[in-house]
């Protein structure tokens, strides 16, 4: 018999082993992507690093519970009661690179078409613009300072920087254009030297998405070509210092950015994301430690 007893030790009274967030990247980072089962198996790493989920909830999932159009994923969990989370960022990155590689598909072959996709897509969602500002671009609108952007909403004009990346793909475009023949004054052109029409890039982006499995049938909701901007919007606010100040000068230059005609328009494209999670997380352990947030 001990004439003190000892002390209860509580499972959660000390902290569990992690792996540290560089090994975590080296570790994704290294994935081969050659195979479809190592696809798969790069994806459960993903969900386990992303998200946290346990190896249980990403057995049980279901193609049902990717909610493509939201950008979610239901997980059930222990209690079986299901959870919305974010995808990752990963996971919007690849389906963006499955969408411009199918492009390169579209009919006509050896035209200008597929490749006016191609570049489309991806300078939607390198810049967050609407899909009739880009369709109404001309070959002019690249200048040095960026991109001009004439045909805004309510006639708005702007001017818009281009990441280096984007400038080069834009520079690609305009090469492939001369190799082509293609002709005409607008930026982006058809077999037929014009734009193509809104609702003609809609659909070509719609029945990519479908083949890819992305969306569900005709009549099904899922994943649009507006979301592009969304998603930019999102991405812009991840990437801005944390601090309050910061973030507020970041919202009115996203703002004009996007070509809004308030700030309180730019907020309706926000949503909680694994990145902005972790930093609301940060600050509310901030703020519970008494630090200055």
């Amino acid at each position: 018999m001990h004439a003190i007893p000892s002390v209860q030790r509580y499972r959660l009274s000390t902290l569990p082993r992690y792996v540290d967030p560089a090994t975590i990247e080296e570790i994704i980072a290294a994935c081969p992507t050659d195979r479809p089962v190592e696809v798969r198996d790069k994806a459960i790493i993903l969900l386990l690093a992303r998200l946290g989920l346990r190896a249980g909830d990403i057995r049980d999932l279901l193609l049902d519970d990717i909610d493509w159009r939201s950008g979610h994923l239901k997980v059930k969990g222990k209690t079986r009661r299901p959870d919305r989370l974010p995808l990752p960022q990963d996971v919007g990155d690849a389906i963006l690179r499955a969408i411009m590689t199918a492009a390169l598909d579209v009919p006509p072959q050896d035209m200008i078409s597929p490749h006016t996709y191609h570049y489309l897509f991806g300078l939607l969602a390198a810049t967050g613009l609407r899909i009739s500002e880009a369709l109404a671009l001309q070959c002019t609108d690249l200048v040095e300072d960026g991109l001009i952007v004439r045909n805004g909403k309510f006639s708005k004009q702007r001017l818009i920087a281009l990441q280096p990346s984007t400038r080069q793909a834009l520079e690609a475009y305009l090469a492939m254009r001369k190799k082509l023949g293609a002709t005409g004054s607008d930026l982006f052109v058809s077999i037929r030297g014009r734009a193509p029409t809104k609702t003609r890039a809609h659909v070509v982006f719609v029945r990519l998405a479908r083949h890819l499995g992305y969306r569900g049938p005709t009549g099904k909701s899922g994943m649009r070509l507006h979301d592009l901007r969304h998603t930019f919007a999102v991405r812009s606010l991840e990437a801005c210092p944390p601090d309050r100040e910061a973030i507020a000068h970041h919202m009115a230059g996203l703002s004009v950015y996007l070509g809004h005609a308030s700030v309180a328009n730019t907020y309706w494209y926000l949503e909680a994301t694994p990145v902005l999670l972790r930093d609301i997380a940060a600050a509310s352990e901030q703020l519970y430690r008494g630090e200055a947030a």
